[in-house]
C-alpha cells in the first residue's frame, strides 16, 4: 500500500475527515497561525490544539485504545508542529493532511513497540512538510461526496477485505504481519487488500 491507498483507506474508515479541503477563509486562518507560530507565538499553538486537537487525539485514541498514550502522541504532535512551523508553504498543501500523517505514524510507532513489534518493514506515511501535497492535489480533497461513496465500498465489501484493510491502517501491520495474525496464507491477504484497495478506487472520480 502506498500513501494514496492509505489515504483512501484512512477516508473510508472515517479517521481523516472530508473537512480536509478547507474553505478559503479557513485555510488562510490555519496558515496565519502556522506563520504565528513559525515566529514562535504560543497563542497561535494553542489556536491551532484548540481546533485540531480532537481531531488528533479521536486517531490516536483509535490506534491505541489507550487514553494515556493518546494524549502524548497528540502532544508530541503539537510539539513537532512547535518545532517545524517554519518549514511550512501555505501554497503548497493542507496543515490537517500533515497533522493525520505525523498522528498516525506516532500511534503506530507506540504499538508496535507495545506490541513488541521490531520490524520496520511497515510504511508510515510522509511526514516532511511537503507531504501534504499528494493529499491537497487529489479530487478526494475536492468532492464532498467522495467520502460517503468511500464508507458505502467498505461497507459494501467482504468483512475479510475490510479487516485486512484495518489492520494495514490503524495497526501499521504489512502484509505478511496480517498474515500471521490471522493464521492465513500471505497470498489470500495480499487479494483481499488488492480487491478491498480497488473497490475504493472504482468509486473516485476521475
Amino acid at each position: 500500500m502506498g500513501p494514496w491507498d492509505y489515504l483512501l483507506v484512512g477516508v473510508a474508515l472515517g479517521s481523516v475527515r472530508a473537512k480536509i479541503h478547507l474553505p478559503g477563509e479557513k485555510r488562510r486562518r490555519d496558515w496565519g497561525d502556522v506563520a504565528a507560530v513559525a515566529r514562535g507565538d504560543q497563542r497561535a499553538l494553542g489556536r491551532l490544539f484548540d481546533r485540531y486537537g480532537s481531531l488528533v487525539f479521536s486517531l490516536a485514541q483509535r490506534i491505541l485504545e489507550d487514553h494515556h498514550e493518546a494524549e502524548e502522541v497528540t502532544q508530541n504532535v503539537f510539539i513537532r508542529l512547535w518545532h517545524c512551523a517554519g518549514a511550512f508553504d501555505s501554497h503548497r498543501g493542507d496543515l490537517i493532511a500533515w497533522l493525520m500523517a505525523v498522528t498516525r505514524n506516532g500511534a503506530i510507532a507506540h504499538l508496535r513497540s507495545r506490541l513488541g513489534i521490531e520490524s520496520d518493514s511497515w510504511k508510515p506515511m510522509p511526514e516532511s512538510p511537503e507531504s501534504h501535497l499528494w493529499l491537497a492535489t487529489h479530487p478526494v480533497v475536492s468532492h464532498v461526496d467522495v467520502t460517503r461513496r468511500l464508507s458505502k465500498a467498505l461497507a459494501e465489501m467482504p468483512s475479510t477485505h475490510r479487516k485486512a484493510l484495518e489492520m494495514a491502517f490503524f495497526e501499521g501491520l504489512t502484509e505478511s504481519e496480517i498474515a500471521e495474525r490471522l493464521e492465513l496464507p500471505l497470498r489470500s491477504v495480499q487479494n483481499w487488500i488488492n480487491k478491498g484497495l480497488q473497490a475504493l478506487w472504482a468509486v473516485m472520480p476521475t
